[in-house]
């Protein structure tokens, strides 16, 4: 796979889908990206606490917490904060017209590839 420039984007992968989650930060790591997967809305609020904002948040947008839209939230909080933030989903979500989605029906390299168009677009 190629590279981002040789850049080495930060990248939190956030999805309750254990298998999912760890294909995509396989094919993410074959673009030269360091990749932390999480399980929760929580773990990346927490990763966050310690090692600030990644460069691009990768989540479900009903990662396992105690709120069905913690992902979405978790991306709009990013995004106010200059960061990217992708929600892998079926369809956008009425409540967060700003975030922006990908529909996550592909594989692991397509979504991997779709995702990272964010670095090409700044």
């Amino acid at each position: 796979m190629g590279t981002l420039d040789d850049a080495r984007h930060v990248v939190l992968v956030c999805d309750n889908r254990g298998y999912r989650r760890d294909f995509l930060a396989e094919a993410l790591r074959g673009y030269g990206c360091s990749v932390t997967p999480l399980a929760t809305a929580q773990e990346a609020k927490y990763y966050i606490s310690r090692h600030g904002y990644p460069d691009l948040l990768l989540t479900d947008g009903t990662t396992a917490s105690y709120c069905r839209n913690d992902g979405w939230r978790l991306a709009e909080e990013l995004r106010a904060a200059g960061r990217a933030a992708i929600v892998m989903t079926k369809e956008p979500h009425i409540d967060f017209p700003e975030v922006a989605y990908i529909r996550s029906s592909g594989t692991a390299v397509e979504v991997a590839t779709e995702a990272l168009s964010v670095f090409e677009e700044s």
